[in-house]
């Protein structure tokens, strides 16, 4: 049987094998394709063979929904996390986006298209998807949701081109020809093959459509589509996330998994409910408190695990063995208090500084080097910090009390004070 030509499909190339974090198989968007516009597909293959996309011509979804194209499709996704809220990004490719039909269609070939979600305390909060070159933000309320997946539906918008919009209650039962709402194998940041694949990915300029996964867009488009009033930090270093491994075994052995995110249960943690009540031992990073709960959503006794050294350790629960069935991971604050010799200036000609850092939130008893002392004459004290400077060793002699409870480091200059300081404290003040 011949096919019309509006309708064959293009060559379809293969996709990636799902790989992907649990958190972001957990909450990874539902998909429906209107009938008006294409079916997601392959962007790459695991050799690293870019899609070439579809020239525009014939109809609107000519020769780019055949169900061998959504078969072979692949979503792809990036995260990151802070002040509470981790925000996943999930992007789709698209052969061709066409507005109009015939030789002289407007639109342009190859389409990326975008979702974020942004979860609080283990739930979606808002979905963000992207609307031609802007994002539209909805509420939890305003999202229809199959467990915790949001519905979401590639949609032509009139006569221009397509974007993502939310499910409403006319997309029952979807329109792709599967009948049910779709999930393309999910590959995540460290998901690819090898990073030569994502590399060529990130890299490869696909025209007018551009896909906001990669460095150079990430931290712009997070911005751009983040509910208002948050306290998400879009372009926070994403590389100081504190990390907890929790093993089945003693001794950081048999089956494990690892987060970053404090849970209500750890069952939903996607594969992680193997592990409610069988975890044995925890590996934290350097500077990170883990309290594990002895039932979900942190109720029941509780256990503290703090590792403020700069090397990650291993730790054997030995009395709260089998018992954790939720948890939270915080990284340790940084207090820090930097002397200087002279009072501070712009120009960096403050003489010579001494800087004293712990991660403890509870005291740090500390005195000032045999170099330092009765030298310094400027303070600058780190976020949420307070610092007791005292006139003699061993915390003796008149103190003056300096308190940043900002969220940046503050200059104190110290008038009355000037070349006294011989012994010190440094708290938190949150």
């Amino acid at each position: 049987m011949l096919l019309n030509a509006g309708n064959a499909s293009a060559d379809v190339i293969s996709s990636l094998p799902q790989n992907a974090s649990q958190v972001e198989l957990e909450f990874a968007p539902l998909y429906d394709y209107d009938k008006d516009g294409c079916y997601a597909t392959s962007a790459i293959t695991p050799e690293g063979r870019t899609n070439p996309g579809l020239a525009l011509g014939g109809d609107v979804n000519g020769k780019c929904r055949d169900p061998r194209q959504l078969e072979n499709s692949n979503t792809y996704s990036r995260s990151k996390t802070n002040n509470g809220w981790t925000a996943i990004m999930y992007a789709s490719y698209f052969e061709k986006d066409q507005s109009t039909l015939g030789p002289a269609a407007s639109g342009h070939r190859h389409d990326w298209e975008h979702v974020v979600v942004w979860i609080q305390d283990n739930q979606i909060q808002y979905v963000s998807r992207s609307e031609h070159r802007g994002w539209k933000v909805d509420p939890r309320s305003n999202v229809r949701f199959e467990n915790n997946h949001p519905k979401v539906v590639y949609h032509k918008d009139g006569g221009s081109t397509h974007f993502i919009r939310l499910a409403n209650s006319n997309d029952e039962p979807p329109e792709n020809y599967t009948g049910r709402w779709f999930s393309p194998p999910l590959v995540g940041w460290d998901g690819y093959p090898n990073v030569h694949v994502r590399n060529t990915l990130m890299q490869t300029d696909f025209g007018d459509a551009t896909i906001k996964i990669n460095d150079e867009r990430f931290n712009d488009a997070l911005n751009s589509a983040k509910p208002p009033g948050i306290t998400f930090d879009a372009y926070a270093d994403d590389s100081k996330r504190n990390f907890v491994t929790f093993f089945e075994d003693y001794s950081g052995t048999g089956q494990s998994f690892r987060d970053s995110v404090s849970r209500n249960w750890v069952g939903s943690y996607p594969g992680g409910a193997y592990f409610e009540d069988k975890i044995s031992s925890v590996k934290l990073d350097p500077h990170t408190r883990l309290v594990g709960y002895q039932h979900s959503n942190k109720g029941g006794y509780r256990h503290t695990i703090i590792n403020d050294s700069n090397d990650v350790k291993t730790y054997d629960l030995t009395t709260f063995n089998d018992t954790i069935s939720s948890y939270e991971i915080d990284p340790l604050p940084q207090h820090s208090v930097t002397f200087l010799q002279h009072p501070y200036n712009d120009n960096g000609n403050s003489g010579h500084h001494y800087t004293e850092t712990v991660s403890q939130p509870s005291f740090a008893n500390s005195p000032i080097g045999s170099s330092f002392n009765d030298m310094a004459s400027t303070v600058i004290v780190g976020a949420y910090t307070k610092v007791e400077l005292f006139e003699h060793a061993n915390y003796g002699g008149t103190k003056k009390e300096y308190v940043n409870d900002t969220n940046a480091e503050q200059v104190f200059i110290l008038e009355g004070f000037h070349d006294k300081a011989s012994s010190f404290k440094i708290s938190n003040t949150r």
